[in-house]
């Protein structure tokens, strides 16, 4: 791996926005546009490691919610994949609907959560047919 150089304008910052070019080698890199600073980390960025369990399965019962994960405080990572060729709806700490406020994941269509924030909620599905595919993983 080498250098990463990262290049922007920051609005407001010194005369007009002056371009400002930072090269980062495995360091975090914090920016703050609003206030126009920015600050590189002295540690190298190490990734979390872990085992995915598997969440995927198939709807079992057309037109009606059902759980791809329970609640879990110490989740990390979560992954859904609507693998069918029909609209599914995802939602969290209630039961998933074909409309607002669930998440449409439209066919081969995912959502990833990692990083800066992660349910701990559980998350549930809904599919108008019975046997549409999705595939789910979390840690």
């Amino acid at each position: 791996m080498g250098d990463i150089a990262l290049k922007g304008y920051l609005g407001g910052v010194s005369s007009g926005g002056n371009l400002a070019q930072v090269g980062v080698t495995n360091h975090a890199l914090d920016v703050n546009v609003a206030s126009g600073t920015f600050s590189v980390s002295t540690g190298p960025i190490t990734p979390t490691k872990g085992t995915l369990t598997d969440r995927s399965g198939t709807i079992t019962a057309g037109g009606a919610a059902q759980q791809v994960a329970a609640a879990n405080a110490n989740r990390q990572y979560f992954l859904f994949e609507n693998v069918s060729d029909q609209d599914m709806w995802i939602n969290f700490g209630v039961a998933a609907v074909a409309a607002n406020p669930s998440f449409k994941i439209v066919p081969t269509g995912s959502l990833v959560m990692e990083s800066s924030f992660i349910t701990t909620e559980s998350i549930s599905v809904f599919a108008a047919t019975t046997g549409k595919a999705f595939s789910a993983k979390e840690a």
